[in-house]
């Protein structure tokens, strides 16, 4: 039995089956990266509801401060809501380019306002950094807040 030996096995290569076990999983992640980068991102944000009567019995709470406040009315038109928020963006973001501590924009809100238009306020807020704003009953005001804490009587500095 010395000198029997056994044939030697011949390797089974199958290439397209070779081919899919690489690829197949590559294809998949990649797939469903693009899926989830394709996904919106949904996300929370606190908004802090300002009523007198609640927050005046907290110590550590001020007041919205008293500013010169750009108040811009929403009225349920979409267009011109629209228009109203992207200045009120452009005027709150130079604010904060500025650093000033004596204007702000007051968003209102109508009747016949849509919530859309109060998340996109929001959303504004979010998405520009924006640090200090406040919702209340009559709407959202918005404004940089500096060192000083001092409350100036203000007053309107337009409506649009």
């Amino acid at each position: 039995m010395e000198g029997v030996q056994r044939p030697g096995r011949k390797f089974l290569r199958y290439v397209p089956g070779m081919f899919s076990l690489v690829t197949v999983p590559v294809m998949l992640v990649l797939f469903t990266w693009l899926r989830l980068a394709q996904r919106p991102h949904y996300h929370t944000m606190e908004v802090n509801w300002y009523n007198e009567a609640y927050f005046s019995r907290m110590k550590w709470f001020h007041k919205p401060p008293r500013r010169q406040y750009l108040h811009i009315t929403l009225t349920g038109k979409e267009g011109s809501d629209n228009v109203r928020i992207a200045f009120g963006e452009l005027y709150i973001r130079e604010v904060y380019a500025n650093r000033d501590t004596v204007h702000g924009v007051a968003f209102h809100f109508s009747e016949h306002s849509k919530y859309a238009a109060f998340v996109r306020v929001l959303d504004m807020a979010n998405i520009n950094d924006i640090r200090y704003y406040m919702a209340s009953d009559d709407g959202i005001k918005m404004y940089y807040m500096g060192n000083e804490r001092a409350e100036e009587p203000g007053k309107p500095l337009g409506y649009l």
